[in-house]
């Protein structure tokens, strides 16, 4: 390997991991927000977590739903994190840093499935934090994460049928999952 594609990748690398890292670190900067949907995702989250707790005394004037509904990814994560850390604030925030992460780690995944420069994947660092994320639609967030991720899943699974003639049930599971998983996030069709 030459030295001069050595020093391309190290600059790749340094400059993904600090685009990464920003992106991650973004939520966990303030405390409150300013995210004009994020309020009452936390607050749904709340009731949630304390249904049945006298204590906290919601019961009375709301009713969750079920479990089986769009946005209940984000909120599980969410309230999991919470009882984890005891502030739902900080894991509301904690929950939404992974995903805004995640899309970019997801779009390298991609990028190298396609045999694409990993650069592609270091600009959509710069499109991540995008109007659905700027409005606080966490799990439209964690849903697009998802779907990169999955998408990333479904052409190294291709890439390997291609190669040895046959895919394997255990990868088409692998793909499988995340997709289940996006009727939790209230992902809209976007492609």
């Amino acid at each position: 390997m030459s030295q001069a594609l050595r020093g391309e990748r190290a600059a790749f690398a340094v400059t993904f991991a600090v685009a990464v890292a920003l992106l991650a670190a973004l939520p966990l900067a303030h405390r409150y927000l300013p995210l004009v949907d994020w309020p009452p995702h936390l607050a749904q989250d709340a009731f949630v977590a304390h249904r049945g707790d006298a204590a906290f005394g919601a019961d009375a004037y709301y009713q969750t739903t079920g479990w089986f509904l769009p946005y209940q990814g984000f909120r599980w994560l969410h309230v999991a994190l919470a009882k984890l850390t005891g502030d739902a604030l900080l894991a509301g925030r904690l929950a939404l840093a992974p995903a805004l992460a995640g899309s970019a780690l997801a779009a390298l995944a991609i990028v190298r499935a396609l045999r694409r420069s990993p650069w592609v994947a270091r600009a959509s660092c710069a499109v991540i934090l995008e109007a659905n994320a700027l409005w606080g639609f966490a799990p439209y967030v964690l849903g697009t994460t998802l779907q990169l991720a999955q998408l990333a899943l479904v052409l190294r699974w291709l890439d390997r049928a291609e190669q040895t003639g046959e895919g394997s049930a255990g990868g088409l599971a692998m793909i499988a999952l995340p997709g289940a998983a996006l009727f939790f996030t209230h992902l809209q069709p976007t492609i």
